[in-house]
C-alpha cells in the first residue's frame, strides 16, 4: 500500500469531508423528510439522523463479510456499490425535499450572515484545538486501536484478522471490539483513496464529529431555549469556554472532547448521548413516526461505532424513560421505547455470550 504525497492527502482529505457531509445529509433526508417541520432546522436533523444511518449501513455490510473471512478490498468495492445505490436511489426519491432544503438554507445563510459566521468561527475555534493538541498527542491514547486496527487491515487487505501488536494471524475473533465495525471504515477509505487512517481519523472524522456534535448541542439549546437562536449559540460559545479549561485542568469532559473525538468513547459522549436526549424528547413530545425512526437510528447507529454504548446507552435510555414516565405519570409509551432498544440489548447479550465462550467465531 503506497500512500501520495502530502499535497494530495490534503485534496484526498477535503473531497473525503465533503463527501461524509453530502452522505449524511442524503441518508437523514429519507427520514426528515416526512418531518412536518420543514425549517432550517431540519437540515441540521437530518445530518445528525444520516450520520447513523451511514455507520448503521455500513456495519450491516462489513461485520458479515468479516464474519465470512472476505478481503478488504471486496470489502471496499461491495461498500462502493451499496452506498452509491443507497445515495442514488435516495436523492431520485426526495429530490423535491432536498431542493426545498437547499433553498431555505440559501435564505437562512443570506438573511443571518452573522449566525451562521460565527457558529463557524466556533467550529474553527474548536477544530484548530483539536488537531493542534493531536499533534502532541499521538499514540498515546488508543490510537493503537483506531488507527493501527486500521491500518493492519489495510496493509494484510483482511477485515480485523491480524494483531495490530505483534502482527500475527489472529485464531478466533475476541469479544472486545468484535461488534463495531466503524475503525474498518477508515481502512475502506484508506483502501479505496489511499486517504491515510490518521489523516482520515484525526481530521476528517474528527471534524464531521464535531459539527455534528455542535448542531446537537444547539438544537438541544433550541428547546431549552423556546427557539432563541442567539442564546443558544451564545450557550455554546460557553461550552467551548468550559471545555478549553477543563482541558487545561486535565479533566475528563475536556480530554475526551479535544483529544479523542474520533474515537468510540468521544462520540459517545458528545455526539450519541446528546442526539439520543435530543431525539428521545422529540418523539415523546411527537406521533411522527419519523421521530422514533430518528431515535431508532441512535441506537443502531451507536451500536456500530462504540462498544460502550451497548452499556452506557441503555443506562442513559433507561433515565429517559424514567423522567417521561414521571413527567406523565403513564407508562403507555414504555413498551414503544424498550422495543426501539431492542438491538442494543441483543448486541450486548451476544457480547456477553462470547465473553464467556458460550459463542466463539473462528477467523475464516
Amino acid at each position: 500500500m503506497v500512500f501520495t504525497d502530502a499535497k494530495t492527502q490534503m485534496i484526498l482529505a477535503i473531497l473525503y469531508f465533503a463527501y461524509q457531509i453530502f452522505a449524511f445529509f442524503i441518508l437523514g433526508s429519507n427520514v426528515t423528510r416526512f418531518c412536518s417541520a420543514r425549517r432550517i432546522q431540519s437540515i441540521a436533523t437530518a445530518l445528525i439522523i444520516g450520520y447513523f444511518i451511514y455507520y448503521t449501513l455500513f456495519e450491516c455490510v462489513a461485520l458479515p463479510m468479516k464474519i465470512r473471512g472476505n478481503s478488504l478490498y471486496e470489502l471496499a468495492v461491495t461498500w462502493s456499490v451499496v452506498v452509491g445505490g443507497v445515495l442514488i436511489i435516495s436523492v431520485l426519491l426526495n429530490e423535491d425535499y432536498l431542493k426545498d432544503s437547499f433553498r431555505l438554507l440559501k435564505q437562512g445563510v443570506c438573511s443571518d450572515k452573522r449566525f451562521f459566521g460565527a457558529f463557524a468561527v466556533l467550529i474553527l475555534i474548536n477544530f484548530v484545538l483539536m488537531v493542534s493538541l493531536t499533534a502532541e498527542t499521538m499514540g498515546v491514547q488508543d490510537d493503537s486501536y483506531y488507527i493501527a486496527d486500521a491500518t493492519t487491515s489495510l496493509f494484510t487487505n483482511t477485515i480485523q484478522q491480524y494483531d495490530y501488536y505483534s502482527g500475527q494471524r489472529i485464531t478466533q475473533h475476541a469479544a472486545m471490539y468484535f461488534i463495531p465495525m466503524y475503525p474498518v471504515h477508515g481502512a475502506v477509505v484508506g483502501k479505496l483513496l489511499h486517504l491515510h487512517p490518521i489523516i482520515e481519523n484525526k481530521w476528517c472524522s474528527v471534524l464531521s464529529v464535531l459539527i455534528l456534535s455542535q448542531l446537537s448541542y444547539y438544537l438541544l439549546a433550541q428547546k431549552l431555549l423556546k427557539g432563541k437562536k442567539k442564546k443558544s449559540l451564545q450557550l455554546l460559545y460557553l461550552m467551548t469556554f468550559f471545555h478549553i479549561n477543563y482541558v487545561l485542568w486535565g479533566k475528563a469532559s475536556g480530554t475526551f472532547f479535544y483529544y479523542r473525538l474520533s474515537e468510540g468513547k468521544g462520540i459517545l459522549s458528545n455526539l450519541i448521548i446528546p442526539a439520543l436526549i435530543l431525539f428521545f424528547w422529540e418523539a415523546n413530545e411527537s406521533r411522527e413516526k419519523a421521530r422514533w425512526c430518528a431515535l431508532e437510528s441512535v441506537i443502531l447507529g451507536s451500536v456500530s461505532i462504540c462498544m460502550s454504548s451497548l452499556f452506557l446507552l441503555p443506562v442513559a435510555y433507561a433515565g429517559l424513560m424514567a423522567g417521561a414516565a414521571l413527567k406523565e405519570k403513564s407508562l403507555k409509551k414504555s413498551p414503544i421505547f424498550l422495543m426501539l432498544l431492542t438491538p442494543s440489548l441483543c448486541a450486548l447479550v451476544v457480547y456477553q455470550m462470547m465473553l464467556r465462550g458460550m459463542i466463539v467465531i473462528l477467523v475464516q
